[in-house]
């Protein structure tokens, strides 16, 4: 039974709200129409702004993001050509041939001879 009454509740709702919508005039309607007009209006410009704020936050982001791959990529680069100098600079001093130069320009070191040559027996 009390659905039944529900549903009568309901009709009689759905009634009164027609009568009163029948009864409001033509001025009424046309306000109430202009401030649904105006609060959509106002709710697509909202948006709009919103949207835009989101966009420029975005793209500011990934510029952000785009320059510190940049500078980094800068950095990787230099500290490989660093590492190479570094390589080379490595090679040109354990080089056999030019140590062995130097020792005989600069110090005046020669290889020894046999008689300089000392034999220990060790037992």
């Amino acid at each position: 039974m009390a659905k039944r009454s529900n549903v009568t509740n309901i009709e009689k709702y759905r009634k009164a709200a027609k009568k009163s919508s029948d009864a409001m005039g033509p001025r009424a309607k046309n306000a109430r129409a202009k401030k649904r007009s105006s609060r959509l209006k106002t709710g697509a410009t909202i948006f709009f702004i919103v949207s835009i704020f989101m966009l420029m936050s975005r793209y500011s982001a990934i510029s952000k993001l785009n320059y510190e791959a940049h500078s980094l990529n800068k950095e990787l680069d230099d500290n490989i050509n660093r590492k190479k100098e570094l390589y080379y600079e490595l090679e040109m001093k354990t080089n056999s041939a030019k140590i062995e130069k130097e020792a005989r320009e600069k110090l005046g070191m020669d290889y020894p001879k046999d008689e300089q040559i000392v034999y220990i027996n060790v037992h």
